[in-house]
């Protein structure tokens, strides 16, 4: 008889295999997310989509925040990073619509380039201030999914 008994353990997989303990790198995701990126300007949506993917995981766009409430509004999102200063409807105003529309809301992480800005995003998951990192995405992310 063959079994297996898999478990994520922070990037690691651990195997059981007939009493013998096998430790192997995760090269790919651990956990399945959707994410929409929200962002009016290009680049910074390409940079934060290209660092996503770099930790195995794909997002969809939005270049403001009526685009993003109608993304909500299509397609279940576990995780949103949200520009706070966009046109037509700015990213406080969009998560505020999103969280009361839905029973299960995302997961909101507020980007600005303004860090006084942090104290109005008092109810969203986490705060990243821009130019993002690698190293700070990737915080970001594990302490949501841990």
């Amino acid at each position: 008889m063959l079994a297996f008994n898999l478990q994520p353990l922070h990037g690691k997989i651990v195997c059981a295999f007939n009493g013998l303990m096998i430790l192997f790198s995760a090269s790919e995701r651990m956990f399945s997310m959707n994410v929409l990126v929200v962002d009016d300007h290009e680049i910074n949506r390409t940079v934060l989509v290209r660092t996503l993917q770099k930790l195995g995981y794909s997002a969809d766009t939005a270049t403001n925040g009526l685009e993003a409430v109608s993304a909500t509004r299509s397609k279940s999102y576990q995780l949103i990073f949200m520009d706070i200063y966009m046109p037509f409807m700015d990213g406080i105003s969009a998560a505020e619509e999103i969280v009361s529309s839905l029973v299960n809301p995302p997961h909101i992480i507020a980007v600005s380039t303004d860090p006084s800005q942090k104290t109005r995003c008092l109810g969203f998951a986490d705060f990243i201030e821009k130019p993002i990192s690698f190293h700070r995405i990737k915080q970001c992310i594990d302490s949501l999914i841990s």
